[in-house]
């Protein structure tokens, strides 16, 4: 019966150590001199997942750019608009209101 713990098969002489080291210290100097790109590319899920990130940035900015102030629909004006006289000649209106509005608001509405 063999020796369960028989190390006659394992080479144990200083060449084969040095060598092992040599190994050991050459990955290392390899791992230690990557980017951050270098670790993204090592796995096809953070390639996908980043890919997905840029994508999806992409589609925000295209959308974003495209909205402006005059996009708001007539509901939210209206939801949001304030309450008296003056605050909603100016909010409510899509062009300036006139001058005599903004400064005698009730004389204005009762000449209408």
């Amino acid at each position: 019966m063999t020796d369960l713990f028989d190390t006659n098969s394992v080479r144990d002489d200083d060449q084969h150590w040095d060598e092992m080291a040599k190994r050991v210290a050459a990955q290392a100097i390899r791992d230690s001199n990557q980017t951050s790109l270098d670790w993204l590319s090592r796995s096809r899920g953070s390639l996908i997942a980043v890919s997905l990130l840029i994508v999806a940035t992409v589609v925000y900015a295209v959308l974003a750019g495209k909205k402006t102030e005059r996009n708001v629909d007539a509901v939210s004006i209206e939801a949001f608009a304030p309450t008296d006289e003056l605050g909603r000649a100016i909010a409510v209106q899509s062009v300036p209101p006139q001058l005599g509005t903004l400064l005698m608001p009730a004389q204005a509405g009762a000449s209408r």
